[in-house]
C-alpha cells in the first residue's frame, strides 16, 4: 500500500516537473520567435528587446535547473494544475494568426478621431519679438522635408512646434491614409502609429492633407505623399500645418511601420 502511495506521489511530482519545464521552454521559444520574425515590434518598443533576450536566457536556465534538480518544488497536485493557466497565452500566440498584429488598429475610428482632434487643438508657436526666429535644427534633404522611419517623430514634432519656418517647403512622407467623416472628401490625414512603450499606449500621429480630388486609395491603405507644407488658419491664435498634395500613390507598408519618439 505504501509503495502505491509513494508511486502516485512520484508520478504527480513528475507531472508537475514536466509542466513547468514545458511552460518555460515554450515561453523561451515564443519570445525567440517574435524577435526572429520581427513580430515583437507589434507589441513593445524596440528598446525592450535586450530585456526580452534576458528573459529567454532566464527561462532556459530555470528549465535546465528543473531538469537536473532531482527534488521537486511542488508537492501539491492542484498547484500543478493551476500552472496550466500559463498555457493560455501560448495557445493565443500560435493560433491567433494575424489577429494580434496591430496593423488592424488603423481601423479603429475612435483612435483616428482622437488624432484629428489632437491636431486641431494644437497652437502654433510664433516668433519671439525679442529672440527672433529660432534656428532650423532638422536637416533638409535637397531643400525638402523627407519623413522616414528614423526621423518621422522628430520631424513631426519640429513641424508642429515651428511650422512657420517650413511653410511653402516641399514635403514627402509615407504612411497610412485616414479619412474623417467631418472633413471634406478631398481632405484626409496621413500618418503612422507611434509607440511610447508598448501596444497599450499606441497613438495615431501624422499630418492633415488636402488634395484637388478625393484619392483613389481606401481608408487604411499605405500611401506616399508629395506636396507643399501650408498653414490652415482657424483664428488669430490657432493654426495647423497641412500638406497641399501634389501627388499621391500607393506604397508598400514597411516591415516595421511603427515609429518611436525616442
Amino acid at each position: 500500500m505504501n509503495d502505491k502511495i509513494e508511486n502516485k506521489i512520484q508520478k504527480k511530482k513528475l507531472i508537475g516537473k514536466l509542466i513547468r519545464i514545458s511552460i518555460l521552454l515554450l515561453f523561451s521559444v515564443i519570445f525567440a520567435l517574435t524577435i526572429i520574425n520581427g513580430s515583437v515590434y507589434n507589441f513593445v518598443h524596440k528598446r525592450h528587446i535586450p530585456m526580452i533576450i534576458f528573459s529567454i536566457i532566464v527561462f532556459l536556465i530555470f528549465a535546465i535547473v528543473e531538469m537536473i534538480y532531482r527534488k521537486s518544488f511542488q508537492h501539491n497536485y492542484k498547484k500543478n494544475i493551476s500552472l496550466l493557466i500559463f498555457i493560455i497565452p501560448i495557445i493565443l500566440y500560435f493560433f491567433s494568426g494575424d489577429g494580434l498584429k496591430l496593423s488592424s488598429v488603423a481601423q479603429n475610428t475612435e483612435l483616428k478621431n482622437q488624432f484629428q482632434t489632437k491636431q486641431t487643438e494644437k497652437k502654433q508657436q510664433k516668433p519671439n519679438p525679442f529672440t527672433g526666429m529660432p534656428k532650423i535644427t532638422m536637416k533638409l534633404s535637397d531643400g525638402r522635408i523627407v519623413l522616414n522611419n528614423e526621423n518621422f517623430s522628430k520631424w513631426l514634432t519640429e513641424i508642429y512646434q515651428n511650422s512657420y519656418l517650413y511653410f511653402d517647403t516641399e514635403i514627402e512622407l509615407s504612411g497610412e491614409l485616414w479619412y474623417e467623416e467631418d472633413l471634406p472628401e478631398n481632405e484626409f490625414a496621413v500618418g503612422r502609429f507611434m509607440m511610447l512603450c508598448c501596444a497599450a499606449d499606441m497613438q495615431a500621429v501624422g499630418l492633415l492633407c488636402k488634395a484637388k480630388n478625393k484619392p483613389k486609395q481606401e481608408d487604411g491603405e499605405w500611401v506616399k505623399i508629395k506636396g507643399i507644407l501650408k498653414e490652415k488658419i482657424f483664428n488669430e491664435e490657432e493654426s495647423e500645418p497641412y500638406i497641399e498634395v501634389l501627388s499621391i500613390e500607393k506604397a508598400q507598408r514597411p516591415e516595421n511601420s511603427y515609429i518611436y519618439p525616442f
